[in-house]
This record gives structure tokens, C-alpha cells and sequence, in this order.
């Protein structure tokens, strides 16, 4: 694409293509405006479920198993948030300066043992997105999480707070801080007890929302941790502009240095010593 003499961009494109209606058992012939939207969302993950390298893709029949997984995995859910049907566990954190556990992590599980067994969060938390599932499951985490915490007296454990993550919906919407205070409020938890984790990527691309959403939290008196730092998306300045009391440095940076037969292990560990030595700053 030539913008002008001096400037040419190079666009990459590739063309999907599906039958219709051989590939597209799903459609519904009564509704054409459902139709065209679920055929749009069909040729949109076509493309991102093949490892075809090739300009044009077609549609096979792992594409559509993978379409109807994620059928199967909305309708768990709708039924999840329905019954509350989410299942959470919390993973001890070791403190390696003080060599004790000093936090957790509240981990979401759905509950389905008949249909798909298990079903990892990076698969059925998009889906909750693509089909604004995500604040209705998020409060059955958080009502859960609460709870918990309520029940159980976290301190007496030697615990200083809870990890929980958040969405990247989540994090930008309006009235996510008056949701937070509200349960707090009613399970009379401590906001210094709650953490809230949000990835990198989110981090760099919500901008002034999430900002605005983290200080009124963070003066209620939640704390903010940043995951999966060092991913890709790594922005300096956007650690500077919010208050993040913790960075959990990407498991990508940190494998590298324990592979015996790795011969960049050196050179990993350098990195991530001068990484944590700027975060320290």
C-alpha cells in the first residue's frame, strides 16, 4: 500500500470461506439477522483456531468441532451462573523472605463432570466475554471469594490478603468499584484483605478507565498486582503511572534460567536480575 512516494505499508490478508450450508449446520433458517451475526463469529474463529499458514482457509471439520466446543462451553456456563455452579480454589503463595505462605490466590473452576470434564479459565473466560457472560460470572466469583473469606478467619493463618483476578471487561467498567465496596460492605471484609490482578496486557491497553477505577479502589483500600509482566506488551511507564504494589514476572522469563540445557541460561538470569533490580526502583 503506497501512501506516498516516501511511505509503503505492508498489509497482511488472508481470505476464510465456508459453505454454506455444509459447514454451517448450526444456522438457524428462521432468523437471518441471528444467521449473518453467527456466521460472521463462525469465519472470525475459523481463522483463529487453523494453523494454516496459507492466504486462503477453509473450513474443516476440526474448525467446526472447535465452533461447537465453544457452544457446549455456553451453555456450561449460562447454566453455571444460573446454579452457581463455579467451584473456587485457593492457592497458598510462599513468601520466600520470610519462608512462610503469606497470601493466596482465588482460582475459578466450573463444575461439570458429565459433559466436558474439565475446562481450563483461558477457555471458558473468553467465552464469557464474547457473550457478555463475564460481569455475571465475575459476581458469583467475587460472592464466593467473600464468603470464604468470611467464613474463614485468613489472618489467624498468617495470611495478609486474597488474590483474584479481573477480567479485561471488568476492569474498565463504570460501576466496578461501587459492585466492590457493595460486597465488601456485606460480608464486612476488610478492603486491605483483597487484591485485585490484573494481566499486563490489560494493564497497557484500558488506559485512563482502569486508572481511574484502580485509585478509587486503592484509596477504599484494595491493593493492584500486575500479571504475566514481561509477555510482549511490557510498557515502563504505564508501571510508573499506576500503583501496582505487586509485578509477578511472566513464567517466560523465568524457565529459561532453570533449563540445564539451555545455553542462553546466563543471559536469561541477567535479565531478569536487572528486570526485578528496575522494578525495585
Amino acid at each position: 500500500w503506497e501512501v506516498n512516494e516516501h511511505t509503503k505499508i505492508h498489509l497482511n490478508a488472508h481470505v476464510d470461506y465456508v459453505r454454506v450450508p455444509k459447514d454451517t449446520p448450526f444456522l438457524s433458517t428462521d432468523d437471518v439477522q441471528s444467521s449473518t451475526s453467527q456466521l460472521l463469529e463462525f469465519v472470525e474463529m475459523c481463522h483463529t483456531y487453523s494453523d494454516e499458514a496459507e492466504f486462503v482457509h477453509r473450513v474443516n471439520s476440526q474448525l467446526l468441532q472447535n465452533r461447537n466446543r465453544q457452544d457446549v462451553i455456553l451453555k456450561i456456563l449460562k447454566e453455571a451462573i444460573r446454579t452457581n455452579g463455579i467451584e473456587m480454589y485457593y492457592q497458598p503463595i510462599w513468601n520466600v523472605k520470610e519462608q512462610k505462605f503469606s497470601n493466596c490466590e482465588a482460582l475459578v473452576r466450573l463444575k461439570d463432570d458429565k459433559t466436558m470434564g474439565f475446562i481450563s479459565p483461558e477457555e471458558f473466560i473468553p467465552v464469557a466475554e464474547r457473550n457478555f457472560l463475564i460481569m455475571q460470572l465475575s459476581s458469583k466469583i467475587f460472592e464466593n471469594v467473600f464468603q470464604f473469606m468470611a467464613q474463614n478467619d485468613l489472618p489467624a493463618q498468617g495470611l495478609k490478603h486474597m488474590e483474584v483476578n479481573l477480567s479485561a471487561i471488568e476492569s474498565v467498567d463504570i460501576g466496578f468499584p461501587s459492585i466492590m465496596k457493595e460486597l465488601l460492605e456485606k460480608y464486612q471484609i476488610d478492603p486491605s484483605m483483597v487484591n485485585l490482578e490484573i494481566t499486563e496486557s490489560i494493564a497497557i491497553s484500558s488506559g485512563r478507565r482502569l486508572k481511574r477505577n484502580m485509585e478509587d479502589l486503592i484509596r477504599y483500600g484494595c491493593s493492584f498486582s500486575m500479571d504475566d509482566f514481561g509477555t510482549g506488551y511490557s510498557n515502563l511507564s504505564q508501571i510508573t503511572r499506576a500503583d501496582f504494589s505487586i509485578i509477578k514476572v511472566d513464567k517466560s522469563l523465568l524457565w529459561p534460567i532453570f533449563e540445564k540445557k539451555n545455553p542462553n541460561r546466563q543471559n536469561a538470569k541477567i535479565l531478569l536480575e536487572n528486570m526485578v533490580s528496575m522494578i525495585l526502583q
